[in-house]
């Protein structure tokens, strides 16, 4: 930070409601909009009171906070959910090491056991991105350190509620968007031929359409998808075959209905489609401190 006598602009904007607000997303690192924007109200009506501080939207509340972020190289960052498009924030890492990090919150055996699922959920034998309960509470038992079942199920219960993974209604596992923002270094690095990028967003896509051809490696979320096609008369922009909507992968095509779908090659790149998230709880605790170093003196 300057001296007191030469504040920049972005220290001048930096006040108690901003630490405030940044400390309670280190703690939660996940929030739905909804959330993040009580948050935010909260936070400056205890600063400021019931003026409510100075005159900023949530988006350049967060955008100050982002700039006092950025040499720990960290963000905010809004992320939109792949099935339901609701609205997530995530406090995010940027070195792109995330997953060497993690080993400061999990075990050995713990960290290892992480990996595991992350690769059985990306090269699911359907092209999905998802692991049934049942195959992924047996398969970790066998294959890592547990002691034994119950504990294999206690490590993925903390896997959801970390927001690392979610559980769709169907008893699928698949990786929650704190996963897919979060560990996209690492997952395009360590699965470059099964990870896709959506044709338009560019960002990893686990939920979506494909083009049905089988040669072809358009993939697209449902949500980019449909005006796109459109302005392309219904055809993949790629390779020109008619683009057909109900051809889709991911943990929502895996739990059914059943809808038609290209047959999948597992070291195609693909993209993404279904999931339930769990939402975190609505109430931001306004009495919480970081518990990572690094924000103690920001």
């Amino acid at each position: 930070m300057s001296d007191a006598g030469s504040l920049t602009a972005t220290e001048e904007r930096y006040t108690d409601a901003h630490r405030l607000f940044l400390q309670n997303c280190a703690l939660q690192r996940v929030m739905t909009q909804e959330a993040t924007h009580d948050l935010w109200q909260r936070a400056v009506t205890l600063i400021h009171g019931s003026e409510g501080g100075p005159d900023e939207s949530l988006e350049d509340f967060i955008a100050t906070i982002n700039e006092e972020l950025d040499p720990l190289h960290m963000e905010l960052r809004v992320v939109l959910d792949e099935i339901s498009d609701a609205q997530w924030w995530i406090l995010v890492n940027l070195k792109g090491d995330e997953i060497a990090q993690l080993a400061t919150l999990y075990t050995p055996t713990e960290l290892e056991a992480f990996k595991y699922l992350i690769q059985r959920i990306v090269n699911s034998d359907d092209g999905n991105f998802c692991l049934g309960s049942t195959e992924a509470i047996n398969e970790l038992y066998r294959e890592s350190n547990f002691n034994n079942k119950l504990q294999t199920q206690d490590f993925l219960k903390r896997l959801i509620e970390d927001r690392w993974l979610a559980l769709s209604r169907g008893g699928y596992y698949h990786l929650a968007p704190r996963a897919i923002v979060e560990l996209q270094t690492y997952l395009k690095d360590e699965y470059d031929d099964a990870i896709a990028e959506c044709s338009l967003c560019k960002e990893i896509v686990t939920k979506g359409e494909r083009c049905r051809n089988e040669e072809c490696d358009t993939v697209y979320h449902r949500r980019c998808a449909g005006p796109y096609i459109r302005v392309h008369h219904n055809q993949c922009p790629s390779c020109k075959t008619d683009w057909d909507r109900a051809i889709l992968f991911g943990v929502n095509v895996a739990e059914g209905p059943q809808q038609e779908q290209s047959r999948i090659q597992v070291t195609r790149r693909s993209g993404r489609t279904d999931g339930v998230v769990s939402a975190p709880s609505p109430e931001a605790q306004l009495d919480g401190t970081a518990s990572e170093e690094e924000f103690e003196n920001v």
